[in-house]
């Protein structure tokens, strides 16, 4: 694997979990029915930069909904994040019911990523340049990992590239995605160990979870990747804003309303 010669000061900053209350304290009464759902360990870890982007779904989306997207959006922006659907809309193989995705894009949490991996072929990224840099930053990116897999410096296909980018972009550590083709290239079986961080599953919803060989389970990047990931959300519930947030009407009332898809 390459070696990442940046210096970890010129990472863009992990916000703790109380950091991130504050964030969506601020912008919690402008998203609406939207609220209740920007608790979502994914969405928590997202705007805390320690992951590049983050989806979630609405179902049965009115105009309201995508009014209070753009809300939202007016605000994060202003920090590099970006909140927006993916029109259009379309029919949830499971529920049947109109489904609209909200994507969550964090360009401080795309340049941590970029300079923290080592897996060969991938450039930093530049939060200062914004949705221009970052689609040049794609592009180079995956012609980097062309490149490394041609020259077998990455062993794997290059129909992969985009799970690799994939991962990296979710802060996955890069041990647990180069994992994931280690055993379909050797043509072997493999029993997976998924990431055990318990404040991800406090809500309903998908969760930042990751796999990884029985063999890894000790390696230093799966460790610190968990147990950061953990302290942030667990200070994050802890903190006094999602207490008093958690226990109000509104938001109990929308929370039980809520069903990710799969």
């Amino acid at each position: 694997m390459k070696k990442n010669l940046l210096n970890n000061s010129k990472l863009p900053k992990l916000l703790n979990g109380i950091e991130v209350a504050n964030v969506i304290e601020e912008i919690y009464n402008i998203a609406g029915n939207l609220g209740p759902r920007l608790v979502e360990a994914n969405i928590v870890l997202t705007l805390a930069n320690a992951r590049g982007q983050t989806e979630f779904f609405i179902e049965n989306p009115k105009d309201i909904d995508r009014g209070n997207i753009e809300k939202v959006n007016n605000n994060l922006s202003k920090e590099g994040i970006l909140m927006y659907a993916i029109e259009p809309s379309f029919i949830s193989p499971s529920s049947k019911k109109e489904t609209l995705m909200v994507n969550i894009d964090n360009f401080k949490g795309y340049e941590r990523n970029s300079k923290m991996t080592h897996i060969p072929g991938i450039p930093p990224y530049d939060s200062n340049t914004g949705k221009k840099g970052y689609k040049q930053w794609i592009q180079e990116a995956q012609e980097g990992l062309t490149i490394a897999i041609k020259s077998r410096e990455l062993i794997c296909d290059e129909a992969d590239i985009v799970h690799i980018l994939s991962g990296v972009i979710k802060g996955y550590p890069d041990i647990a995605i180069l994992d994931y083709f280690y055993p379909r290239r050797l043509e072997i079986k493999k029993e997976f160990i998924t990431s055990d961080i318990p404040y991800a599953s406090l809500y309903d919803g998908a969760q930042p979870l990751f796999n990884f060989l029985p063999e890894h389970i000790n390696d230093i990047s799966i460790v610190k990747t968990i147990h950061t990931w953990n302290r942030i959300l667990e200070e994050f519930y802890n903190s006094k804003w999602h207490e008093y947030i958690s226990n109000t009407i509104f938001f109990k009332s929308m929370r039980s309303g809520i069903i990710e898809l799969a």
